[in-house]
């Protein structure tokens, strides 16, 4: 079954806006695109070809089975498991910001080292 909500998901992802989209299938900035969000959509082939190589995705990535499909609905619980998903990347990203900033302090104190050695 097409998915709706991954649409939005990979729109959120790649920080695309939907106007980009809409330009894409309709020709028009303007033209919504909310009817391919919705979980009752059926877009064409020509449509689904079009998304999956705007962001650059198979076809099939638009389709879930019906187990598949209550992970991405918006029920308490996934919208609260992606919180907390989204807060773990934000955490990730920041120690790795950390090391980055730890990596060059200890290059600088090196090469401070191998001065204070030379004089």
């Amino acid at each position: 079954m097409f998915s709706g909500q991954i649409v939005k998901n990979l729109l959120k992802e790649t920080g695309r806006p939907t106007a980009d989209l809409s330009e894409l299938l309709y020709g028009n900035r303007k033209r919504s695109v909310s009817n391919l969000l919705g979980e009752n959509s059926n877009p064409t082939a020509h449509t689904l070809e079009q998304m999956a190589k705007f962001f650059g995705v198979p076809i099939d990535y638009f389709f879930v089975e019906d187990e598949e499909q209550k992970l991405t609905e918006n029920t308490p619980v996934t919208v609260y498991m992606r919180t907390i998903i989204d807060t773990q990347k934000k955490l990730i990203q920041d120690q790795e910001e950390r090391i980055k900033n730890l990596e060059k302090i200890v290059e600088l104190r090196e090469e401070e080292m191998t001065l204070y050695k030379n004089k």
